[in-house]
C-alpha cells in the first residue's frame, strides 16, 4: 500500500512537471495611464512571444476580469497600471518611485485575487518598466537586440512558461544619460534612393535596438545625416538639389520620444547655414552684437523644442575644429563669457532642460586651462577616437563628469576596430578616477558594423561592476558563433584590433594612400584645409609589414572557421571575414605603393631603363590589387539585405577613394 502511494505521488509529480504549455495563449495588459514607451514595449513583447512560441498573443488595456486560460503579463508602473498599484497596496509587490529607483524595474510572478498568476513587468518609472521588459525578452526569450541588423532569430520554444521567473530586481543603470550619436553613417543613408537620407524603417530599427540597451538620449547630429562640411561638394554631386527631409527628421524624432528618449539639441557658436563673414566668425570681441543676435536666433529656432538635452562647446562656429581668434582673444576668458551669455538665454527659453558641455579635441585642454561653464552642466570628456585617452582632467572641480566615447571613429569608419577589453579598462578608469558616471555619449558611426563596441559601451555604462571585457568577448562570440570556436574568434578579432593600433583604421590608411599617389604623380596632396607636397618618408605607415602579417594571419584563421561555426544570415562572413579582408587588402595596396615610391626614387637616381620598367611594373601590380579590392567592396556582403553597402560611391568621402585613373596617370607620365 505504501509503495502504491509512492508510485501515485511520483506519477502525479512527473505529470505536473511535464505539463506542456504548447500553444497556450499569452495576455499582455498595459495600464490605462500608459506612456507611449510602455505601450510600444508591450507590442515588442507581443512580437517576441509570437516569434519564439508561435502562440496566440493578446495585447490590451488593463482589466479587472482576466481571461480564464493562458499566461497573464502586467506591464507598467504603480502610476500607470491600476493592477500593479493594487498588488503594491496588498503587499505582494515592492515597487515605488524610489524602489528600485529611477529607470529601475522588477520581474515577479504573483498570485492574483482570482487565483490566477501573473508575471509583473514593472518599473519605478516608464523607462524602468521598459528595461525590465527588454531584460525579460533577452534573458528568457533569447531575443537578440540586434536581430534586424545581423539576421539572427531566436530558437523556438513551444513550451515556454513565463512563470519560471520568481523575482528579479532590475537595478537602475549607473549612468543617468546614455546618448547615442548618429554620425558619419553615409553607407546607411545612401543604401537606398534617394541618397543622403536614411529611410524611416532603418532608423526605427536603430532606435528599437539602442532602447533595448538602455540608451535614453538620441543625437540626430545634423540634418545632412552626419555628413561633415568637408564633404559637401561630394554630396552635391550625389544629389545636386538636396534639401533635408524635414518630415522624415520629425517622424524619426517623434518616434524616439515615444520610445522614452530625449533628443540632443545643439547650440553652436554660429548657425547653419552660416551667415557670418570670416571676420565676424573669428573675432567675438569686435562683433558681440552679431554673435548674440545669432544665438538668440538659434535658440528661438531650435529644431527640437521639447524632451531635449542641450549640448554645446567652444568650437569654431561652422567647421568641426577649435576656435582660433583673429584678434588675439584669450580662449579661456572668451569661452567663459560665451557660456555665461548663452546660459542666460537658455534659462529664459528652456530653464529646466539638462545641459552639457561637449569637450572634444582641443576643448579638453581649454577646460584644463580654466574654461568653466555653469556648475549644472554635464562635462563630456572625449576619448581619442579609439577608446583611450590622451588628455585627462587636471581637476574635475566638482562638475558632473561624463564621457564621450567612440564605438567607431572616422579614422576606421568603413570597418570596425573591436576593443571590448580596452573599453573595460579605460571606461572604468574614467569612472573611478574622475567620477565620470553621470552621462556617456557613444558615437556609433555606421551602426551596423560597430555592434560589438556599441553593446560593450552600453554594458559598462549601465552596470560597470558586472562588465568584464574578456568574459563579454567570449559571451558575444559564443552567442553568435557557438561555444566550440568562441575563443579562436576572440583571438582573431583581437589581432584585427592589434593591427589597427595607433588608430590606423581603414579611412586613415586611405589618407596614406592619397599621399602616396600624390607623391607618385609629383603633385600636391589635397588636405582638409590646404594642399601640400609630401616626401617619401611621409607616406609610410609605421610597422606596416607587421600589421600585414598580423591581420593576414587573423584572416587565414577566419577562413578556416567559415562553415564550421554556428551562424545565421552569413553574419560570420559579413561581420568578421569581410571586414578583416577589406582592411587586409587595403594594407597590401598601400604596401605596393610604398614599394613603388622606393622604385621611383631609385629610378630617378639611376635613370636606367631597368629601374624604370621595375617601377612601372610595380604600378601595374598596385592596379591589380586595387581592382581586386574594389571588386570585393562591390560584391560585399553575402546577406543581400545589405548588398551595395560597401560601394565606394556610398561611403563618407573622408580621404577619398583611390581610382584606377590615378595610377594610369602615373603610367602615362612615365611613358611620355
Amino acid at each position: 500500500m505504501i509503495y502504491m502511494r509512492i508510485l501515485l505521488i511520483t506519477i502525479l509529480v512527473f505529470t505536473i512537471s511535464c505539463t506542456s504549455h504548447e500553444n497556450e495563449k499569452h495576455y499582455i495588459y498595459y495600464g490605462k495611464n500608459k506612456s507611449d514607451a510602455e505601450y510600444l514595449a508591450a507590442l515588442d513583447l507581443r512580437d517576441d512571444l509570437k516569434e519564439v512560441t508561435e502562440s496566440e498573443v493578446f495585447v490590451g488595456e488593463e482589466t479587472d476580469r482576466f481571461e480564464s486560460d493562458g499566461f497573464i503579463y502586467l506591464i507598467g508602473t504603480p502610476t500607470s497600471n491600476e493592477n500593479i498599484k493594487k498588488l503594491v497596496e496588498q503587499g505582494k509587490l515592492e515597487l515605488s518611485g524610489e524602489n528600485p529607483g529611477k529607470r529601475g524595474g522588477i520581474l515577479k510572478t504573483v498570485n492574483l485575487e482570482s487565483s490566477k498568476k501573473a508575471l509583473v513587468i514593472g518599473g519605478s518609472d516608464a523607462n524602468g518598466a521598459v528595461y525590465a521588459l527588454f531584460d525579460f525578452c533577452t534573458e528568457y526569450l533569447k531575443v537578440d537586440p540586434f536581430s534586424y541588423w545581423n539576421g539572427y532569430k531566436p530558437e523556438k520554444n513551444y513550451d515556454f512558461n513565463p512563470f519560471i521567473v520568481d523575482e528579479k530586481i532590475i537595478e537602475p543603470p549607473l549612468v543617468e544619460y546614455l546618448e547615442y550619436i548618429n554620425n558619419d553613417f553615409d553607407e546607411l543613408a545612401n543604401l537606398k534612393d534617394p541618397p543622403l537620407e536614411i529611410d524611416f524603417e532603418n532608423f526605427k530599427e536603430l532606435i528599437d535596438a539602442i532602447v533595448r540597451l538602455r540608451f535614453n538620449v538620441l543625437n540626430l547630429n545634423n540634418q545632412l545625416g552626419g555628413h561633415g562640411f568637408v564633404s559637401r561638394e561630394h554630396y552635391k554631386k550625389l544629389r545636386p538639389n538636396y534639401k533635408p527631409n524635414d518630415a522624415l527628421i520629425d517622424s524619426i524624432a517623434n518616434y524616439a520620444r515615444k520610445r522614452g528618449m530625449l533628443l540632443h539639441q545643439s547650440f553652436g557658436l554660429g548657425k547653419i547655414p552660416n551667415d557670418f563673414s570670416d571676420q565676424v566668425q573669428l573675432c567675438y570681441e569686435e562683433h558681440k552684437k552679431e554673435w548674440m543676435e545669432n544665438w538668440e536666433y538659434q535658440i528661438k529656432n531650435f529644431r527640437f523644442k521639447e524632451d531635449i538635452f542641450v549640448i554645446y562647446g567652444a568650437r569654431y562656429p561652422y567647421a568641426d575644429r577649435g576656435y582660433e581668434s583673429s584678434c588675439g582673444e584669450n580662449i579661456v576668458e572668451i569661452a567663459n563669457e560665451w557660456f555665461r551669455v548663452k546660459d542666460s538665454l537658455l534659462n529664459v527659453y528652456y530653464p529646466n532642460v539638462p545641459k552639457g558641455n561637449g569637450l572634444y579635441s582641443e576643448a579638453m585642454q581649454d577646460f584644463n586651462d580654466g574654461v568653466r561653464p555653469p556648475k549644472d552642466y554635464y562635462i563630456f570628456w572625449a576619448d581619442d577616437g579609439a577608446g583611450g585617452w590622451e588628455v585627462y582632467p587636471k581637476n574635475t572641480d566638482g562638475y558632473k563628469m561624463g564621457i564621450y566615447n567612440h564605438a567607431g571613429f572616422w579614422r576606421n569608419h568603413v570597418v570596425m576596430d573591436p576593443y571590448p577589453v580596452k573599453i573595460d579598462t579605460t571606461m572604468k578608469e574614467m569612472f573611478e578616477k574622475y567620477n565620470a558616471t553621470n552621462a556617456v555619449r557613444v558615437n556609433g558611426q555606421t551602426f551596423r558594423l560597430f555592434l560589438l563596441n556599441i553593446e560593450a559601451l552600453a554594458r559598462v555604462s549601465n552596470f560597470p561592476e558586472k562588465y568584464d571585457g574578456e568574459k563579454f568577448y567570449i559571451e558575444w562570440t559564443t552567442r553568435y558563433f557557438g561555444e566550440k570556436h568562441a575563443s579562436e574568434i576572440v583571438q582573431i578579432l583581437k589581432d584585427f584590433h592589434y593591427a589597427q593600433y595607433d588608430r590606423m583604421g581603414y579611412v586613415e590608411v586611405l589618407w596614406y594612400i592619397k599621399k602616396s599617389i600624390a607623391y607618385l604623380q609629383d603633385e600636391k596632396v589635397q588636405g582638409a584645409w590646404r594642399s601640400f607636397y609630401v616626401d617619401k618618408e611621409e607616406i609610410k605607415i609605421d610597422n606596416l609589414d607587421w600589421r600585414i602579417k598580423t591581420i593576414r594571419s587573423a584572416l587565414e584563421r577566419a577562413y578556416q572557421l567559415e562553415g564550421k561555426v554556428d551562424d545565421q544570415a552569413f553574419f560570420f562572413h559579413d561581420h568578421v571575414i569581410l571586414q578583416i579582408e577589406l582592411l587586409t587588402q587595403l594594407y597590401e595596396f598601400q604596401k605596393s605603393l610604398e614599394h613603388a615610391a622606393m622604385l621611383k626614387e631609385r629610378y630617378e637616381m639611376t635613370k636606367s631603363d631597368q629601374d624604370r620598367t621595375a617601377f612601372m611594373d610595380q604600378i601595374k601590380i598596385a592596379k591589380k590589387l586595387l581592382e581586386t579590392h574594389t571588386q570585393n567592396r562591390i560584391e560585399g556582403d553575402k546577406n543581400k539585405k545589405w548588398a551595395t553597402w560597401y560601394y565606394p560611391s556610398k561611403q563618407r568621402p573622408n580621404n577619398g577613394y583611390p581610382e584606377q585613373e590615378m595610377l594610369d596617370k602615373v603610367l602615362r607620365k612615365e611613358v611620355n
